[in-house]
């Protein structure tokens, strides 16, 4: 693939996403629940628990950085912290019952923003789009 296509895909890709972030800012998330925030959560909600290295490997950032979002998600009540068995200074983080309840709401709302963005496209172009995504994450 040429240079140039790869940088056409790499922009529409980032748009594709920043469009779907306006879209949820715009309706609003009834909790001010940032993007960043949902992406935490939702990371930590697939896993059931995270350590901060791998949180901190996700978003791109240090561990320091990791752990000054996860305070404060702990001090708002989402996350709680969880001391290895093995190792009481390898600390993991969880969703709590509210961090679930939110993350659901907002999921919901991601969910239906994603329909009205998709609502452009013809279905075979949803179905295609699905199937490239898929074929684009397997690992």
């Amino acid at each position: 693939m040429s240079k140039n296509k790869s940088a056409e895909l790499a922009l529409l890709i980032m748009n594709a996403g920043r469009l779907l972030h306006q879209k949820m800012h715009a309706c609003g998330t009834g909790n001010g629940m940032s993007m960043l925030r949902f992406k935490i959560m939702a990371f930590v909600g697939e896993r059931g628990s995270v350590s901060m290295k791998e949180l901190a490997c996700f978003l791109g950032i240090t561990a320091p950085s990791a752990t000054v979002l996860v305070d404060r998600m702990v001090k708002s009540g989402e996350f709680i912290r969880v001391s290895g068995l093995d190792d009481r200074r390898s600390v993991s983080v969880k969703l709590t019952a509210t961090g679930k309840k939110d993350l659901q709401r907002n999921f919901k709302l991601l969910v239906e923003q994603m329909g009205l963005i998709l609502s452009r496209l013809s279905p075979d172009d949803v179905n295609n789009l699905t199937a490239i995504l898929k074929n684009l994450l397997k690992q």
